[in-house]
């Protein structure tokens, strides 16, 4: 029982075991799980990212190979400097030709979906660090490109990105290394810290949980330590299932020899009981042997009754025998009472039938009266047998009484000096009894003095035992406040003792805990998975925070670059809005052969998004307004502004598309000819179908259909053509 106590005991400690390390794989899958779906889901990518990404899954994108971060793998140790060294630029997508770069950004276009960097793999040339002495600098770990792995294909991606970016120990060795090669290349440490090319410097703490890195390997040691448990987890199951067993054989084992101990009570009994029954059948067999014994003796008696009666038989028979010889001689002697001789002949045949039957009888009863006596003369040599067994045990016994006669002789001589010695006692016990009877008086004084003390003794016990369980009820109660304190608050009596201010009334106190058991009772049932769910969603909001807190200085550094690029747009775009209204002057009064326009700002507070007024005056009129002018005028004002933004930043080419349509003859000229004098600068392609224009042309082209559906180009240089006149005037 001991053993099987023991064997319990160990497989309940091993199901607790086993069930330990069920909870710490259950939670280790959980988190993993948790990452993955982190992963799955882009956590902490920029949304324009994740669109491109969604958009290559769904097909809609080709020859995206992914970010950065998917492509390249990091060892732990240099987890956080190559972090710190990529920055943004882990998020920069991968794409195999430019052109597969420009058409995920027409489609973050399309999508509004917000920009991305892209890196084109036929166009992005990496650089290495080469740097004399460099690997021989104390602190050096390496060039950061050469401390990653990746597919030898983004070789170029990678040192592009972290070819010129060396790794130091500390910012320590950092600083010395950057000294000494005058601050010609970026340096990060192996705890995040960069001394930046020009020798700026960045540093302080960072989020650990926040790296898509720092993500991704804690997943790969999850994995590990899960595939790890699973099998420590099997191994235990095993042991387990071991336990099991040798439990159950030595429960089996226990049982049977229960069962065993219980069949010998049984047998044990069951030999009892039939001792009890042997001592009866004894018990019969002696007055078996007694009534033996008498039946043996009738039978005696009736034996030597049927041998007279055998023997008278046998004389009647001899008798008959003579009679019959008699009578057969005297029948041989007289032949005249022949009948009468056979008559008596046959009565004494049958008479002598008689007799044999009757002898017979006589013989089998004296046979089986034999047997009875056999029987009888066996049953009473066993008897005799038990007899002696018995006389020999009577003699034992006989012989023990005599040696307790004799020990009671040697006790009545003693009993007898005993009785001398107690004759000389009593008067000893006389003179005894007087002093006890004085020792009594004393004694009963004593004892009145002891039922006093006895009384203030049981006073001072009652009170004793009524102080000691106060104590030990004051002991349960102070224990089970411990408890009850770990179990609802997880506080220990010392942490408790900290934080718990001081009760100035304790009927107010226990007011306050009704109320607030109160509230805790009005929540509900207690979720046995919040402190789980809390720690996850703790995670997930620190992992968030972080992402937000990167946004939101993200969208800070936006705002700040914005506010710079709009102040240097308003700024540039005053000063071209001024060179091009101070051409426009120009240019309207050269084409009007007079007047005068200008261009003015609705709000020149906010030059960007305010409207524009064109102010025109043509020679010869006074007009608040352009709608006031004629098309004309309204077109050749048009090409006017069109010349002065020209002139301000001249193009390469330009085409015009029957700008002069609506201008008469004269203004066409004055049109053609500024052209011409733009030509210094810039080509112009004209589309017109205005004679003053094609005259100013250097090259005419047209097109005919000599026949139905065939279109036929034609040229003239007229450039050429005048100087071959020129020479043949």
């Amino acid at each position: 029982g001991l053993k099987l106590k023991k064997s319990e005991e160990k497989l309940a400690d091993k199901k607790e075991t086993y069930e330990q390390k069920k909870l710490e794989l259950l939670s280790s899958q959980q988190r993993l799980k948790f990452l993955e779906d982190t992963e799955k889901n882009m956590e902490g990518y920029q949304g324009s990212v994740k669109a491109v990404m969604r958009e290559k899954q769904h097909g809609t994108l080709r020859g995206i190979r992914g970010t950065v971060f998917q492509l390249i793998t990091v060892p732990e140790a240099y987890t956080t400097a190559i972090e710190t060294a990529l920055g943004p630029a882990v998020q920069n997508i991968v794409t195999e030709t430019e052109n597969d770069a420009k058409r995920a950004i027409n489609t973050l276009k399309t999508l509004g979906a917000g920009r991305a960097t892209f890196l084109p793999m036929n166009a992005i040339k990496g650089r290495t660090l080469e740097e004399r002495g460099l690997e021989d600098a104390f602190g050096y770990v390496g060039v950061a490109s050469d401390l990653i792995s990746y597919s030898p294909e983004y070789e170029n991606i990678v040192t592009s990105l972290l070819g010129r970016t060396a790794v130091a120990e500390d910012l320590d060795t950092a600083v010395v290394i950057a000294k000494k090669y005058n601050y010609r290349f970026k340096i990060v440490t192996l705890d995040g810290q960069v001394i930046n090319a020009g020798g700026s410097m960045t540093g302080g703490s960072r989020i650990s949980s926040a790296g898509f890195f720092t993500r991704r390997q804690e997943a790969e040691k999850l994995k590990t330590q899960i595939e790890h448990s699973a099998k420590q987890l099997d191994l235990i199951a095993a042991d387990v299932k071991s336990a099991v067993e040798a439990v159950s054989k030595e429960r089996a084992q226990y049982e049977g020899i229960n069962a065993e101990i219980l069949q010998g009570g049984e047998l044990k009994t069951s030999a009892e009981s039939a001792l009890t029954l042997t001592d009866s059948l004894l018990a019969e067999n002696e007055q078996g042997t007694v009534s033996l014994l008498a039946e043996k003796e009738a039978n005696e008696k009736r034996l030597r009754t049927a041998e007279a009666g055998i023997n008278a038989a046998q004389r009647a028979l001899d008798t008959l025998e003579q009679q019959k010889t008699a009578a057969e001689e005297e029948l041989s002697a007289i032949s005249g009472g022949h009948d009468e001789m056979l008559t008596q002949r046959e009565a004494i045949n049958d008479e002598m039938s008689r007799v044999n039957l009757s002898i017979v009888a006589f013989m089998q009863e004296r046979q089986a009266k034999e047997e009875l006596t056999n029987d009888a003369e066996r049953r009473k040599a066993a008897f005799l047998s038990r007899k002696a067994a018995l006389e020999k045990e009577l003699e034992e016994l006989e012989e023990k009484n005599r040696e307790l006669l004799k020990q009671s002789e040697t006790v009545r001589g003693a009993a007898a000096a005993l009785r001398t010695q107690i004759g000389e006692n009593n008067a000893a016990i006389g003179k005894l009894i007087a002093r006890r009877e004085e020792n009594e008086k004393s004694q009963v004084e004593a004892r009145d003095a002891e039922k006093q003390k006895n009384e203030e003794k049981e006073k001072l016990s009652a009170e004793t035992v009524r102080l000691e369980e106060r104590k030990n009820a004051l002991v349960r109660e102070e224990e089970e406040t411990e408890r009850r304190l770990y179990e609802e608050y997880s506080l220990t009596r010392r942490e408790a003792s900290e934080i718990a201010p001081e009760i100035e009334s304790v009927t107010a106190a226990n007011k306050r805990l009704s109320e607030l058991k109160a509230q805790i009772k009005a929540l509900g049932n207690v979720n046995v998975a919040a402190i789980d769910e809390y720690k996850e969603v703790s995670q997930r909001y620190e992992f968030l925070s972080g992402q937000v807190d990167d946004v939101e200085k993200s969208k800070r550094e936006l705002n700040k670059m914005i506010e710079e690029l709009t102040e240097n747009m308003s700024s540039l775009f005053l000063e071209r809005f001024n060179a091009i209204n101070a051409h426009f002057k120009q240019t309207f009064t050269e084409l009007f052969s007079g007047g005068d326009a200008e261009l003015t700002l609705e709000d020149e507070s906010d030059v960007l998004e305010c409207g524009i007024h064109i102010k025109a005056q043509p020679p010869g009129k006074n007009v608040k307004n352009i709608n006031l002018l004629s098309g004309g005028e309204k077109g050749l004002t048009a090409v006017a502004l069109l010349f002065a933004i020209l002139k301000v930043r001249p193009a390469p080419f330009c085409i015009f598309d029957e700008v002069e349509a609506a201008l008469d003859e004269v203004n066409v000229v004055r049109y053609a000819q500024y052209v011409r004098m733009m030509t210094g600068n810039t080509q112009f392609i004209l589309i017109t179908h205005r004679r003053g224009t094609m005259e100013e042309a250097d090259m005419l082209y047209g097109v005919t259909m000599p026949e139905h559906g065939v279109s036929k180009l034609l040229e003239l240089n007229t450039a050429r053509l005048v100087e071959q006149m020129q020479l043949d005037e």
